[in-house]
């Protein structure tokens, strides 16, 4: 269990010993290019991953109402396509369940169920138990909940085609995670939730704050 423990533990110092990305600034929220189609954005809410098709964007990250128009104007910058699903993540907030005002520019909001979208403005919500898949634009999107680590609504989103893996704030590579100690959240089961993260290959990792991370073979 010792060895166990012990190996968990290196593996998350793996992660965090990865060497980082630049980021630069390009509009009114720092966006940059990660793969083709799919771009890192630094809003103060945290990292938000975006997939962009010529028919809509898939939007992936920690919202907040502060966020959103500035967000919306780094994303016009490289593409003028409709911003379809925006995932939620659980932010540091923990417990913030507005919709960030996307359901007002039409956009369809999908975290996990126990999220619990209940702002009397959601127009429109999709929440999941386990997987979901959004397929668009010829591109595949996947939302996985995790175990209990930060919180226990973590999701972790895999843009599987362009190899790009969202961890949220389940990891971050600046600062220090907070942990949802009352919802059943630990630091064991943080670092049970992203050991398996450590063993990808040829991936570009983002974490909730902090640069991406470039996890290639050796």
């Amino acid at each position: 269990m010792i060895t166990t423990r012990l190996s968990a533990r290196a593996a998350l110092l793996a992660l965090a010993a990865l060497a980082p990305l630049s980021v630069r600034a390009q509009g009114p929220v720092p966006i940059t290019k990660l793969a083709p189609d799919v771009y890192l954005l630094v809003a103060p809410s945290g990292n938000m991953v975006a997939q962009v098709g010529p028919t809509g964007v898939v939007l992936a990250g920690a919202q907040s109402m502060a966020s959103t128009a500035g967000v919306v104007a780094a994303l016009r910058t490289v593409s003028g396509a409709p911003i379809r699903y925006v995932l939620f993540a659980p932010g540091d907030s923990m417990g913030d369940e507005q919709d960030a005002g996307w359901s007002e520019r039409n956009a369809t909001i999908v975290a996990h169920e126990r999220m619990k979208m209940t702002a009397p403005h959601v127009i429109s919500a999709i929440g999941f138990s386990e997987v979901l898949q959004i397929y668009l634009d010829g591109q595949s999107v996947h939302a996985v909940h995790q175990p209990p680590g930060h919180t226990r609504a973590d999701i972790i989103v895999h843009f599987e085609s362009r190899h790009v893996l969202y961890l949220g704030n389940a990891f971050v590579a600046k600062g220090y995670p907070r942990i949802d100690v009352r919802g059943g959240a630990s630091i064991d089961s943080l670092i049970e939730e992203i050991s398996p993260f450590a063993k990808f290959e040829r991936v570009q990792i983002v974490p909730g704050r902090g640069p991406p991370k470039i996890r290639s073979r050796r």
